[in-house]
């Protein structure tokens, strides 16, 4: 089978896909039941079911059709591995569908995200990831996407600590991490498996829960976290923007942004991350 021809097998299939045609797709799988364990002939290495998330594949196959979570029901009902790891983004255990799933804008947008995390996970996926990590969890929060947290959570995902409270607007589960006197027990076991570097105090601690809160736009932990010595100017380096007001502003929590201003928001200082001021985003 020649998979590195646009008109092979596995390249119809990942058509069929990500154009949510299940007719065509079925009748693929039955012509050859080995696609859904075949990778794309490509550095991403995706499985069929990595392009449901449509992430970590060909810019030309992003995308999600309404009925995808059908679709990922289809291929694990065909014996796709859930937990498979792709080659996008340096490889590795977090480059899962789920994982990948709960980073990607084409099903947030489409609304059929959390559906897909319903389906992935019923459908096997382990929901703490493949190494115990919390990594789905993480990095729903890190990238802003609310609601997908929310339903790995619902889904029974670990949520300790003090940042995964924080984005989820636990404020009970938020004051009892900040109760505790290691660092270890303030992270509730979180491992930073992105870009939130490990902090080496409590403050540190205090001001990047404060980021999470505002990238989820959870207002009630954000004046709890002020009262405990967070700054609505304090900067962090483990999200997309190093500032609240900046970091508002790109994931659209306007209200958060409104808000941050009426507490003292300096809006002319620079973002190092984004090389931008609020008040230049603004425009």
């Amino acid at each position: 089978m020649n998979l590195t021809d646009e008109g092979s097998l596995f390249w119809r299939a990942a058509r069929s896909v990500v154009d949510g045609d299940l007719e065509s797709l079925r009748r693929l799988l039955r012509e050859e039941p080995g696609l859904v364990s075949m990778v794309s002939p490509d550095d991403f290495q995706a499985t069929l079911l990595h392009f449901v998330a449509a992430n970590g594949v060909r810019d030309d196959y992003q995308r999600s059709p309404a009925n995808a979570p059908q679709v990922a029901e289809c291929l694990l009902d065909a014996g796709a591995e859930p937990d498979a790891f792709a080659g996008s983004y340096g490889g590795g255990s977090h480059q899962t569908p789920l994982c990948l799933l709960v980073t990607s804008w084409w099903p947030h947008g489409r609304g059929v995200q959390v559906e897909l995390v319903r389906a992935l996970i019923q459908g096997g996926a382990k929901v703490d990831g493949v190494e115990g990590d919390a990594a789905p969890l993480a990095s729903a929060l890190l990238f802003g996407y609310t609601r997908a947290a929310e339903a790995l959570v619902a889904e029974g995902a670990r949520a300790n600590g003090a940042f995964f409270a924080a984005g989820l607007g636990d404020l009970v589960g938020l004051q009892r991490a900040l109760e505790q006197d290691t660092l270890e027990g303030l992270l509730g076991g979180y491992v930073p498996v992105l870009e939130v570097p490990r902090p080496c105090s409590k403050g540190a601690v205090i001001q990047e829960a404060f980021h999470f809160a505002v990238t989820h736009g959870r207002l009630e932990v954000m004046e709890w976290l002020l009262r405990q010595g967070a700054s609505v100017n304090g900067a962090t380096q483990g999200h997309h923007c190093e500032l609240p007001a900046v970091q508002a502003l790109f994931v659209g929590e306007r209200s958060v942004f409104d808000w941050l201003c009426q507490r003292g928001a300096d809006l002319d200082l620079v973002d190092r991350k984004r090389g931008q001021c609020a008040r230049d985003v603004l425009g």
